[in-house]
């Protein structure tokens, strides 16, 4: 079943360059409501400062003496006499208008980019950034850096993206201060500065940017450039929330589902996780899927996490995909339908969950919902073990252990089970110890095999609990030791291992580690015969009456006539009524 982790959704965002500035076109929608009032305040100090030659402008002047009386009306002369002006009344022509205002440049700017298909067209675009930047534009400075950075129209520069970056800041531009402060802290085209990062983070928030309030938030959630402080990661994470940014919502969500920085609230969690799946982010609707799913701060509900997962899937979350698909898989919440788990498993393969590969791998390799094919069954695990997955590493080793579509190999399984154990397979670990206490692929060695079990034991895998008992019970590899091996079996019927009630049977049977006590003993003996173990019924047949005591046969005439196989008398005979009980009740609790 999927690992019901929700943790990650608050870990900080890997920084790239892409991260640290996204495409100009996503940010151009997003300064689009500034970009008038910011284009207009800039355009009336350019209009009252404009760029006159001020040499050509004085020697169109004609100079007159202000003393003189107005000219004569008469025709006038073949020569006319230069007249005087006072320098104090000289008044200079008005200044030429700019064809386009700045916002009328960045307007059409954005226009051509949002169309762009070819490098020409990207150009086209930088050129009328250009002028508006010419014209002291700081919302165009930031629009010429991420074209910049992200090589569109010009060689791509970290470098230039940050001058373009800081002069946009510094201008006062809210985008400007938060490119900027994502270069210093992804140290692009800089060198990496947490503490400016954070400083440039706070005033494009004091600015009213919800984003930069966000990655702020992260830094302090983080202890990156400032002092952690879960308690201002809140508060940021709620301001940027109220100013509409859904990633904060759902990182709010995630502190009250955690109790970092406020009090634990899952009642809370939910509710902001739904207000930013609403807003349209499809990793809080499939944590709000999850929450349906384990019925916190909800009531449980499996259609409701169906609901919210499909929403996610919708949305492109690969995670809430690769859910649907154990959803169908195990029929929670949904008619089973292992056809549709493996399509979801797929899909979510195809958006990049390595997980879901391997998922996927084991639909194939057994033939559910789809036709069984090794081939495809190792390409899928190949596909997971590649992203990491422990699981898929352990499946794949047992492809090469059991020559399932490929040759026996081993040494190879052996490999695949080492990384898989380094990787935190506990099962992994238990299939070590059974190579090495086999000899398959290395010498055999008990002493190495009881290492991996107590190891695998230890975190709790029962069936390795039960193997090192045996061990411990024979005294193979290590010295016998019934009061340990009983032990061990008791912890191994307590993790639900079957097999580990009838060697925990022979223990209270005969005495051993534990005090004798045939009614535990036939207790114990027919939890693992209705169960199915066929080594605890094949050997009570084979030594009936001669090696059990008269209690314990009793006890068991008595489980069989209370559950409708025995019909004889409670007589403690092992004749044939007996024995086509104890037959007949094998395997009925599978």
């Amino acid at each position: 079943m999927k690992a019901l982790l929700i943790a990650p959704l608050l870990a900080p965002l890997l920084l790239t360059p892409a991260f640290a500035a996204g495409s100009l076109g996503s940010k151009i929608a997003e300064s689009k409501a500034h970009l008038s009032e910011a284009a207009g305040a800039t355009q009336q100090t350019e209009d009252r400062t404009p760029a006159i030659d001020n040499t050509d402008s004085q020697n169109d002047i004609t100079t007159v003496d202000a003393g003189d009386s107005p000219a004569d009306t008469t025709a006038p002369s073949d020569t006319v006499a230069p007249v005087t002006v006072a320098p104090d009344t000289i008044t200079p022509p008005a200044p030429p208008t700019p064809e386009k205002s700045v916002e009328d440049l960045i307007s059409e700017g954005d226009d051509i980019y949002f169309d762009a298909w070819y490098d020409e067209d990207y150009k086209d675009a930088a050129k009328l950034y250009q002028q508006a930047v010419d014209m002291g534009s700081a919302e165009a400075m930031w629009r010429l850096g991420l074209m910049h950075e992200n090589g569109e129209g010009f060689d791509a520069s970290d470098a230039v993206a940050v001058d373009f970056y800081k002069r946009s800041a510094e201008g006062g531009s809210a985008n400007g201060m938060l490119f900027l402060a994502d270069m210093l802290r992804g140290g692009f085209g800089v060198a990496e500065d947490d503490l400016a990062a954070a400083d440039w983070y706070q005033k494009a928030g004091d600015l009213g940017d919800t984003e930069a309030m966000r990655k702020l938030g992260l830094m302090y959630d983080n202890g990156e450039g400032v002092a952690l402080d879960d308690f201002k990661a809140a508060l940021l994470f709620k301001q940027a929330s109220d100013g509409g940014d859904e990633i904060a919502t759902r990182f709010l969500a995630q502190m009250y589902y955690d109790g970092e920085g406020v009090a634990k609230d899952m009642i809370k969690s939910a509710a902001l996780y739904l207000k930013a799946s609403d807003m349209g982010d499809a990793p809080s609707s499939r944590a709000l899927g999850l929450m349906y799913d384990r019925g916190e701060g909800v009531a449980l509900d499996d259609a409701k996490a169906i609901e919210y997962y499909k929403r996610a899937a919708e949305g492109g979350d690969a995670i809430a995909m690769r859910y649907l698909g154990e959803m169908y898989d195990a029929g929670e919440g949904v008619a089973e339908n292992n056809a549709t788990a493996v399509d979801y498993f797929q899909k979510a393969v195809d958006a990049g969950d390595t997980i879901a590969a391997g998922e996927l791998g084991v639909m194939y390799e057994y033939g559910d919902g789809v036709a069984q094919d090794y081939d495809l069954a190792i390409k899928n695990y190949k596909i997971a073990v590649d992203g990491g997955d422990a699981v898929s590493m352990r499946r794949l080793g047992l492809m090469y252990d059991l020559a399932r579509g490929m040759p026996e190999d081993n040494p190879k399984a052996i490999e695949l089970y080492e990384k898989a154990r380094e990787n935190g397979d506990v099962i992994a670990t238990r299939f070590l110890g059974q190579m090495y206490e086999d000899g398959e692929g290395v010498k055999r060695d008990y002493l190495q095999a009881a290492v991996y079990y107590r190891e695998a034991a230890k975190a709790g895998d029962a069936s390795a609990q039960r193997f090192l008992g045996i061990m411990l019970y024979d005294g193979t590899g290590l010295a016998q030791d019934y009061g340990q091996a009983a032990q061990w079996f008791k912890q191994a019927v307590d993790g639900g291992d079957l097999e580990a009630n009838w060697w925990l049977a022979i223990c209270y049977l005969y005495g051993e580690g534990v005090d004798e006590n045939s009614v535990r003993a036939a207790d114990y003996a027919y939890i693992a015969i209705t169960g199915g173990h066929d080594y605890a019924l094949e050997t009570l047949l084979n030594i009936g009456e001669y090696n059990t005591s008269r209690v314990f046969r009793q006890r068991l005439q008595e489980l069989m006539r209370a559950d409708g196989y025995y019909t004889g008398r409670i007589d403690a005979s092992f004749g044939p009524k007996t024995r086509a009980a104890l037959n007949a009740a094998f395997g009925t609790r599978q």
